[in-house]
């Protein structure tokens, strides 16, 4: 029997609230926490501390951590960055969709097919 979104957001939820207890008044979690209420009052766009402490929490939770991937120390191909517009993304991703593949690819061929 599989689990439904909303039991699996339940279990997820009550592992944060179990790592934000065992975590008070750890320095480190303390600093980051202060932080990331500080950016929120403030109204800032940035999401920088609420982020560094969504991953301080998601790494000292157990549960997450055993059920993470492993990833590769040294992948095969360099990770690159690009901007592109919503509307192009979306695009692109319905193209992934279509071909059973992911947006990744689509990038890859589009590239391809270019430089040719």
């Amino acid at each position: 029997m599989s689990m439904g979104i909303q039991e699996a957001r339940a279990i997820v939820a009550a592992q944060y609230a179990a790592t934000e207890a065992r975590l008070a008044g750890n320095p480190d979690y303390e600093r980051l926490r202060s932080k990331a209420e500080a950016e929120s009052a403030s109204g800032s766009p940035s999401h920088f501390a609420r982020n560094q402490l969504a991953f301080y929490l998601e790494v000292h939770t157990p549960m997450l951590r055993a059920t993470m991937g492993s990833v590769p120390n040294q992948p095969k191909t360099t990770l690159r960055n690009v901007r592109v517009g919503d509307q192009l993304w979306n695009d692109a991703k319905t193209v992934a969709a279509q071909n059973d593949t992911n947006v990744s690819e689509v990038v890859r061929h589009a590239l391809t097919d270019l430089l040719r």
